[in-house]
Parts: C-alpha cells; sequence; structure tokens
C-alpha cells in the first residue's frame, strides 16, 4: 500500500501543476485582468464623453436646419414621457412654471430665475420629432436624455429675425451662461453673464443651451420618463444651476479644466472632467452646448438665386437719416432697361400715380370721340374737346385764345 502511494505523489509531481504553480498564473491573470478593467474604464469613460459630443452636435445642426426653414426655434417638449404618449418628442403645449421634477412631468418649464427682467426661457426635452432625430441622438454618452433650453421669444413666428433696436439688430438672447474658473491656488470665480452686453467684451446671453448633467447625472431624465437624480443632490453643486428649470446655466472653461488636470486635483473623465472643490466634493461635471445668434446680413439668395432682403425693415442708402420705404434711396437711380413698379409716388406724400395707368390699362385713362388728353389726376385724365372754326387753317381745331384773342390751334385728335 505504502508503495502505491509514493507512485501516485510521483505521478503528481510529474504531470500536473503543484499548489504554487496555479498561484503564479493566478496572480499573472489577475494582473493583466486588472489592466484591462482599468483600460476598459477609461475606453468607457472616453466613449461616454464622444458620444454625448458627438449627439450634441448632431442636435445643434438639427436645429439650425429647422431655423433656416422655418425662422425660428422649436419649443421644448415636456419632460418626464416616455414611447407610449402622443406628445413624446414633440414641441411642448403645455408650458408653465415648475417648482420640482414632481410638477415638470408633462410640461416644459418657463424659466422663473435667472433670466432678464420680462424675458423668458423654456426648458425641457430635445423635439427630436420636430427636428428629424431619433431618440436615442437626444441622449448623452450615458443614455440619459440632454436638457434643451431656448429664449421664449426665439419660438414666436419669424421669432430668429433679429429685432431693430435704434440702428442696431438685437437678437432676442435670453439664455445665461455662466463660466467657472478656477487658479492654481484653487480659488473659484465664475464669470457671470452680461446682459445685453457687447459680445466682443464680455459673456453675452445665449440663445440656446444643451446640457449633458454628466456621469453624476444629477437632473438628468431618464428615457423611462422619471428623472434619474434629483437636482440639488449635492449642497455645493454649481451644476445645480443646470437642473432646476431657471435660466441660468454653468460650465466649467478650458481654463478650469487645463489648470485642474495640470494640479491634480480632478477627476478625468475624458475631456469634459469634473471640478472638485476643495473639500473634495464634486462641482460640476454637466457639459454645455451653447449658440449665438450673430448673423446680421439682411441679402440671402431665393430659390431662384436672386438677392432678398430677408427681414421686413427698410433699406436705405445715401441718406442721413432712417429710411421711410422698404427701399429708400437718396439721390438719382440709373435704369438701362425697365423699373417695375405699382405706383410712383411723390416724396413724402400719398399722391401716387399708377404705373397701370402710365400703360394706358384703366379705362379711366381715355376720352371718349373727339376727346383729348389735356391732364391726369388721381389717376383719371380730363379731358377736353376742340370746336371746329374758320379760324384755323386746314383741319386744325381751335381749343381756346391766348392772350392777345389769338386762337389756340390743334390738330384732330384722330387721323
Amino acid at each position: 500500500m505504502s508503495h502505491h502511494c509514493l507512485h501516485s505523489k510521483r505521478f503528481l509531481s510529474q504531470a500536473g501543476f503543484s499548489i504554487l504553480d496555479v498561484a503564479v498564473v493566478i496572480g499573472v491573470l489577475g494582473i493583466m485582468l486588472a489592466g484591462f478593467l482599468a483600460g476598459y474604464k477609461i475606453y468607457q469613460a472616453q466613449r461616454a464623453v464622444t458620444v454625448t459630443e458627438e449627439n450634441m452636435t448632431a442636435v445643434q445642426e438639427a436645429l439650425g436646419a429647422y431655423v433656416a426653414i422655418t425662422n425660428k426655434y422649436p419649443i421644448p417638449a415636456h419632460y418626464g414621457l416616455t414611447e407610449g404618449d402622443a406628445a413624446y418628442g414633440k414641441e411642448g403645449t403645455n408650458i408653465g412654471t415648475c417648482a420640482n421634477a414632481t410638477d415638470a412631468v408633462g410640461k416644459t418649464c418657463r424659466a422663473a430665475t435667472g433670466v432678464p427682467a420680462g424675458k423668458n426661457v423654456l426648458t425641457g426635452m430635445v423635439p427630436f420629432a420636430e427636428l428629424n432625430l431619433t431618440p436615442q441622438m437626444v441622449r448623452d454618452g450615458y443614455g440619459r436624455m440632454l436638457t434643451y433650453a431656448v429664449s421664449a421669444d426665439l419660438t414666436a413666428t419669424n421669432g430668429a429675425d433679429p429685432v431693430l433696436v435704434g440702428s442696431d439688430l438685437v437678437y432676442n438672447h435670453h439664455v445665461c451662461v455662466e463660466y467657472q474658473n478656477i487658479d492654481v491656488a484653487g480659488n473659484f470665480s465664475t464669470v457671470s453673464c452680461a446682459v445685453n452686453a457687447d459680445p466682443l467684451l464680455n459673456n453675452p446671453p445665449r440663445a440656446i443651451a444643451l446640457v449633458s448633467h454628466g456621469k453624476d447625472g444629477i437632473g438628468a431624465w431618464l428615457p423611462s420618463g422619471r428623472q434619474f437624480q434629483a437636482c440639488g443632490a449635492l449642497a455645493d453643486g454649481s451644476q445645480n444651476n443646470n437642473c432646476n428649470f431657471g435660466g441660468r446655466f454653468t460650465q466649467a472653461t478650458a481654463t478650469t479644466v487645463r489648470v485642474m488636470h495640470d494640479t491634480g486635483n480632478t477627476v478625468n473623465e475624458g475631456r469634459r472632467p469634473a471640478i472638485m472643490s476643495a473639500t473634495g466634493s464634486r462641482l460640476n461635471d454637466d457639459t454645455l452646448q451653447t449658440e449665438i445668434r450673430e448673423d446680421t446680413n439682411f441679402w440671402a439668395l431665393d430659390p431662384t438665386d436672386n438677392i432678398a432682403n430677408r427681414y421686413s425693415y427698410h433699406v436705405g442708402i445715401g441718406l442721413s437719416t432712417a429710411p421711410d420705404a422698404p427701399l429708400d434711396v437718396g439721390g438719382r437711380i440709373l435704369v438701362e432697361e425697365k423699373i417695375l413698379a405699382e405706383e410712383l409716388c411723390k416724396d413724402g406724400t400719398s399722391t401716387c400715380l399708377e404705373t397701370a395707368a402710365i400703360a394706358g390699362q384703366k379705362p379711366e385713362m381715355e376720352c371718349s370721340a373727339l376727346g383729348m388728353v389735356e391732364t391726369v389726376h388721381n389717376n383719371v385724365v380730363k379731358c377736353m374737346y376742340p370746336v371746329a372754326s374758320t379760324l384755323c387753317p386746314g383741319n386744325q381745331y381751335a381749343t381756346g385764345f391766348g392772350p392777345a384773342g389769338q386762337p389756340i390751334c390743334v390738330d384732330p385728335p384722330y387721323d
């Protein structure tokens, strides 16, 4: 029996692995797996950022196409709807103020805070049905719905047109975006939204804002119609501005991202790291894309490649004052062929001559038999009827007498 046991031990040592061998292999596999998991985690984080940016860019491009066709921005879709709802992904019709997430369900929210006096900002989901997008294209890389905010005035008929204030064109931009900065010492500062400020010198309001609520998902809504995590979940979170149904939003700047990365005080999530406070609580990992309308070009090509005035404002040429007509020229107009017009009017008055009258297309511009046109008044001819007289030679008619009593003779009005 002892011989048999000895033979078994020899067989195990020659044909199998010792416990030590197995432990070494498991350790190596563990190290490899840990490296793989770490790399995969980085890939997932970067992929979430990439998908977010790609989808946000696609939404902005779709909004641009929508404005080009309709000359207005779409109203945000309602919060809290799902694919089974008839209004899912469509422009909102139930618009009102929203106190919290529960109050927001089934609504497009009108901002009550962070908006210039007398103005409104609407927030809600991206109306993908109006933009010819799929539901998947209006989600961020974490699978949550993008938030869409827009100046309410821009959603009205022709709302994308600027308004004339004095001699300046002003767009109805009321979405304020604050930018959060931090210096190398860890001191935070905020670049506030400058209402009605010079856009070249300050931080002007935006037309729209698209928001991804980041990896932590504070304030984000799910495709299932519920909120992923309540807004205000972090007491010192500046990203609460991005989910409180107001008209003011906060974004980490590129400078902030770089400084925080250089000082090692960041949680790296691709190109949009979260900003950390001195106590380590996360302040903002949201991603924003905004838009400022700066197109002040009056002129555009119509479908037949003719140059047309895009807006309903008057255009003046060579004037020292504001134009009084759609095209007001202070000087001569030289035309080689034709001028197409319906009326020719005396400057500054309503006295006009219809071009149809000049062209003889009105019966009021003709005299009866033997009548001769003397004058034209209010688009009607005044006729005179000469009398045959022996005072005039040949077939001429006398139309009156001159100062010396001599007859005024004219040829007959017909051959």
